[in-house]
This record gives structure tokens, sequence and C-alpha cells, in this order.
């Protein structure tokens, strides 16, 4: 018999930040719970409490505004469990 495919907390991260970089809106609906914050710190015009799906899209597409040639993510390392 088949085995289901377990999706860890931190695949399921990785897969995030790919969508992400790809800009792949859909993908990151489908990864994100409708409950989601992203806190980002500083100053700056997208630092704030950032709220929903909608909200980490506004975010992202801030961010891929602010920057001249896109983002430019590199994960090192992601904690599970």
């Amino acid at each position: 018999t088949a085995h289901p495919i377990t999706r860890t907390p931190a695949t399921v991260a990785l897969e995030l930040y790919g969508a992400v970089l790809a800009g792949d809106v859909d993908r990151v609906r489908e990864l994100v719970s409708p409950d989601v914050t992203l806190e980002v710190p500083g100053t700056h015009p997208l630092a704030g409490r950032h709220r929903g799906v909608e909200g980490i899209l506004t975010f992202m597409a801030g961010s891929r505004a602010a920057t001249d040639d896109g983002e430019h993510l590199d994960v090192l390392d992601v904690l599970d469990g």
C-alpha cells in the first residue's frame, strides 16, 4: 500500500520561500494559514504587523517594489519541532 507523504513544518516553510521568490501568489495562498501574522521589525515603510493572507501578499508586493532587481532570499536554516 502507498504511504502518505508527510510534510513537516520545515518542508512547508521551504515551499513557501520558493513560492515567494517565484512570485507564485496562488501557491502562497495555498501554503499560508488564513490567520497568519507576519511581524517585520524596523521603522521602514514595510515594518509592522501584516495580518492574513492579503497582508502577506501586500508585504510581498511592497518588498518586490522596493528593490531594483527583485528579491534575493537565502534560507540558511529552518527549525522544525
